[in-house]
């Protein structure tokens, strides 16, 4: 069994904090007996700063695992002559299956192992660009000095959302601020998140709005969308409401007897009892299908009839605009800054979070086969106009060639 595997496993169970002060207490005692280790990596780093010229290498660091959107991100930079390699923890074995594993390093489970680990990639790699997703502590502040003393430019990605970004502890804010200071440019998904940097003179000249964006494909037009298979393809959170969408379901089963749900998402055991318990709770087990995290959603998206979605959050979700760009239409929650991807009743529907709600409009979309096809054709049409990831990386890549004209 995978280690880094075990220690996550256990850190979910009762012995919890058990578990996490010995893996802390273990990493720093690592970290102290290896610290004159550090010093010297501290030295070369500068050293290579200023004295080594860079090829064309790129790292993308910090991930839980390697998913098909941040493959994408690496993409880009290959078709113009790069080596991209992926620095991830693999905490879920959900790798996306088109990166192949020489292009990955494995993450080790102590994060002082890390720091050796990484400066010696980063060595061999000499990259010119380093793109940073780090959520442990641990990395963060190391990481980001290190590449920072050695002239790498950095980019960082704020994945969460602006409502979080106060709710982590006093010493978390700290050392994320201190890595974002020692950014070149700073990438943020909520849009919310601007109001929040713009109070901080440090980051106000280089953070960048990044939303979600999807690649535009061929349509495939063999693929039958008639049926009434209701779709959820997203992370089972809170925020999520996965409540409404099975609550939804005990209505239109009334309606549709032949309609079927496939929610797709768990991460774990703990999740998929979650979800299995609320479809016990509303007696739906006969209609609806649950299944753990995908690495190949355009298979789900290619066999939905419609698309739902009543989260807190709704702007520029992925896998939202991944169904959108396959055709199939979309009922999300009616929350703010929805309307700017969902036009109501023109491209899907804006329900408010109540399953009745909800399922007023699946029954409006499952009734009138012509008006729903008519409407995933709109809703792909909004991604082509307004979702197309073609130019998402323009900003980084400008950003590299005026730091090193040499890579042109």
């Amino acid at each position: 069994m995978d280690l880094n595997y075990l220690v996550n496993k256990l850190a979910n169970l009762r012995i919890k904090h058990f578990v996490q002060i010995f893996y802390w207490g273990f990493d720093l005692f690592l970290f102290l007996i290896l610290a004159p280790i550090y010093i010297f990596i501290f030295i070369t780093a500068f050293i290579n700063g200023i004295a080594i010229k860079r090829g064309k290498q790129i790292v993308i660091a910090g991930l839980e695992h390697v998913i098909d959107k941040t493959v994408k991100r690496g993409k880009y930079f290959e078709e113009k002559g790069f080596k991209v390699i992926y620095y991830s923890f693999e905490l879920t074995g959900k790798r996306s299956p088109v990166v192949e594993d020489n292009k990955i390093q494995k993450a080790n489970v102590f994060l002082s192992l890390d720091i050796l680990h990484f400066w010696i990639l980063c060595l061999k790699q000499k990259p010119v660009y380093i793109e940073l997703y780090f959520e442990k502590l641990g990395l963060r502040q190391y990481f980001y000095s290190l590449m920072h003393v050695a002239n790498t430019t950095i980019v960082s990605i704020h994945r969460g959302i602006a409502r979080d970004y106060f709710k982590t502890s006093v010493i978390r804010n700290i050392i994320r601020d201190f890595a974002y200071n020692n950014s070149d440019l700073i990438l943020y998904r909520d849009i919310k998140m601007k109001e929040i940097f713009s109070h901080k003179s440090k980051f106000k000249n280089k953070i960048f709005y990044d939303h979600n964006r999807v690649k535009v494909n061929p349509l495939n037009q063999s693929v039958n969308k008639s049926g009434y298979n209701i779709l959820f393809l997203n992370g089972i959170r809170d925020h999520r409401r996965i409540d409404l969408v099975i609550e939804s379901a005990s209505i239109i089963k009334n309606h549709f007897p032949d309609v079927r749900y496939t929610i797709v998402g768990c991460r774990n055991e703990e999740e998929f009892s979650i979800v299995n318990e609320l479809i016990k709770k509303n007696k739906v087990k006969e209609i609806v299908n649950v299944e753990y995290w995908t690495n190949t959603p355009r298979l789900y998206y290619e066999n939905a009839s419609i698309f739902i979605f009543p989260s807190d959050y709704v702007f520029c979700n992925y896998s939202l605009l991944e169904s959108m760009e396959r055709g199939v239409p979309a009922i999300v929650a009616d929350v703010e800054d929805a309307e700017k991807i969902i036009k109501h009743g023109v491209n899907g529907y804006l329900s408010r979070q109540t399953a009745v709600d909800l399922a007023k409009y699946i029954v409006m979309l499952l009734s009138n086969e012509d008006h729903r096809l008519k409407m995933g054709l709109a809703a792909r049409q909004t991604i082509i106009e307004k979702f197309d990831d073609k130019e998402r990386m323009t900003p980084i890549y400008n950003l590299l060639l005026n730091r090193y004209k040499y890579i042109n």
